[in-house]
Order: C-alpha cells, then structure tokens, then sequence
C-alpha cells in the first residue's frame, strides 16, 4: 500500500538524519506534484495499486507532506 508506505516512511525518516530526511522529501514533494490531478487531488494512487480511494489518498499525501512542519510534538526534534 503505497499511500501509508509513504505517509509512515515519512514519519520515521524525518526522526533520523537531517540530511537525509532532506533528501528524501525533496523527492517525495517532487513525486506528489506528478500525481496530483489538477482538482488538487491525489486519487492517481488507486492507478498505481493500492489505492484506497480520492479521500484517503489525498489525505495520506497531505499528512506525509506536513510532518516537516512540525504540527504535532511528536514530529519535534
């Protein structure tokens, strides 16, 4: 399932090494502009397998791209 795959990658590579986060979310910013559709959505995950609909794809694209902004003091470092 690539949308949690992500979303929780996400979440344990912005814990470790700063460089490396850095790295790695440049690629998904760049990734996740490639599949978004131009209502802003991100439902192109489903074409990709895995997909759990619009709703939830789009949601877990958003939450994946939000951990660097720190929101939650579990994302503090």
């Amino acid at each position: 399932y690539p949308t949690y795959t992500r979303y929780y990658r996400a979440q344990a590579l912005f814990q470790g090494d700063v460089d490396v986060w850095e790295k790695w979310n440049a690629g998904l910013v760049k990734e996740l502009k490639g599949m978004q559709a131009k209502d802003g959505s991100f439902a192109g995950f489903a074409g990709r397998g895995g997909g759990f609909g619009g709703t939830v794809d789009t949601a877990l694209a958003l939450l994946s791209l939000a951990v660097n902004y720190k929101f939650l003091p579990v994302y503090e470092r």
